[in-house]
Parts: C-alpha cells; sequence; structure tokens
C-alpha cells in the first residue's frame, strides 16, 4: 500500500489551519447575524426600513466605484461596467428617496424568491444532515437538520398563504437570521475546537 503524499498531508494541514485561525470572523459574522434576526423579529418595520436605506447608500456607493473605475481603466467591457455602475446609482438614489415605498417593492419581489430558496435550502440541509449521521457529532446534525425543516415548513408556508405570507415575511427572514446566527456560532466554536487539534506549525 503506497504511503500518502508528506507534501499532500502538510498542505491539508496548513489549510485546516488557516480555516481554525479565522474562527473569530465565522463568531462575529454569526453575532452579528443573529443580532439583525432579533432586530427584525422584535421591530420588523423599522428595520427592514433601515436595512433597505442601508442598501440604497450600498448601491450609490458600489455605483459610484464601479463608474469611476470604468472611465479611469477603459479597459475591455469598460462600458458595461459604466453601465451596471449607472443602475446601482439610479437604484441606490430611488431607494434613499423613498425607503418605504422601496421596502414594501422589495418585500414583494423577494417574497416568492425567499419561498423557493427556503424550500431548496431545507431539503439541501435535511439531505446533509442524513448524510452525516455516524460521521459528524450528535449536536451537529441535530442542529442542521431541525434548520432544514424549519426552512422547509417555512418555505412551503409562504406559498400557501402569499398573503398572511407577505405580512409575515420579515419577521420569518428575522427567524432565518436567528436560526442562520446560532449555525454560524456553534460552527465557530466546532473550527476553533479542531483548530486546536492540529499539530503545532
Amino acid at each position: 500500500m503506497a504511503a500518502a503524499n508528506p507534501t499532500a498531508n502538510d498542505a491539508k494541514v496548513e489549510a485546516l489551519r488557516a480555516a481554525a485561525d479565522g474562527w473569530w470572523l465565522i463568531l462575529l459574522w454569526g453575532i452579528l447575524t443573529l443580532m439583525i434576526g432579533l432586530f427584525l423579529v422584535s421591530n420588523p418595520a423599522t428595520t427592514a426600513v433601515a436595512l433597505f436605506t442601508l442598501l440604497g447608500a450600498y448601491f450609490v456607493v458600489a455605483g459610484i466605484v464601479d463608474v469611476v473605475a470604468s472611465i479611469a481603466q477603459r479597459g475591455p467591457g469598460w462600458g458595461w461596467k459604466l453601465a451596471l455602475g449607472s443602475l446601482y446609482i439610479v437604484a441606490g438614489i430611488a431607494v434613499l428617496g423613498s425607503p418605504i415605498l422601496s421596502t414594501i417593492f422589495g418585500v414583494s419581489v423577494l417574497y416568492y424568491f425567499i419561498a423557493f430558496a427556503a424550500i431548496f435550502g431545507g431539503i439541501v440541509n435535511i439531505v446533509q444532515a442524513l448524510l452525516k449521521i455516524g460521521k459528524a457529532g450528535f449536536w451537529p446534525v441535530l442542529g442542521t437538520l431541525l434548520l432544514g425543516i424549519l426552512q422547509l415548513v417555512i418555505g412551503l408556508f409562504l406559498l400557501e398563504n402569499p398573503l398572511t405570507g407577505k405580512l409575515t415575511l420579515v419577521p420569518v427572514m428575522g427567524f432565518f437570521a436567528i436560526a442562520g446566527g446560532i449555525v454560524l456560532i456553534i460552527e465557530s466554536l466546532m473550527v476553533r475546537s479542531m483548530g486546536k487539534k492540529l499539530p503545532p506549525a
């Protein structure tokens, strides 16, 4: 039986060590996601308008950057980048000019996208949980399975109850964010634990 390639093993260990070193970034993102979810659930209207306003500001800034970069560089396809940047600016100004109407419109557009994404994500998480049985710990498997079931139920509910679903969409997004934040926090702790088991550099 051929021996394992030590160079490949070393590269794998280094990759795992690099991922483990960034565990705190995963934790930070999980905490931020959890906080956004809690805000969406506790005060859905105000938080949704605030998030769409931030999105509008992001569009304006990203559009300006694209426009300036396309004009300065004039590289291949610069016209498309200029057009896209201009579109971002227009969309951002429209959102900032009427954040409430933009939020209502945005929620309506996102409704069916979120419903189908929830169903697909739920199925994927359930399948992943079933495949991890016997290969991962009890709690990670259970967490992934419960998250998948929750996503699937919410997605089906949105499709079956469009009127009620649109009224509850923002809180539902909040619950998604809460669940996702918790999963990210658990994952960050697992990555940190994995890093402690790696051989020293």
